[in-house]
């Protein structure tokens, strides 16, 4: 093998470390984030509607259904 080859086998090698180290982090970025964030905002949604009598009522009811709880909810 010539001295280009070892140079391109290297950076292929130093690539794939980094992108193992890269998803290891964000599994455990996402894995902490599940689990230390058990409190959750108080949200408040505020909707600005004109000429929208047709529409108004799917919007209402799809954002009743939202799984954030409800006691934190503020539509």
């Amino acid at each position: 093998m010539t001295f280009l080859s070892y140079i391109v086998i290297g950076i292929l090698l130093l690539y794939a470390c980094f992108m193992l180290y890269f998803l290891s982090g964000l599994v455990r970025l996402i894995k902490d984030s599940i689990v230390k964030n058990p409190k959750q905002p108080d949200v408040s949604i505020v909707v600005a509607a004109r000429n929208e009598e047709e529409s108004i009522g799917d919007l209402l009811l799809d954002l009743s259904r939202q799984t954030y709880p409800q006691a934190k909810l503020q539509i």
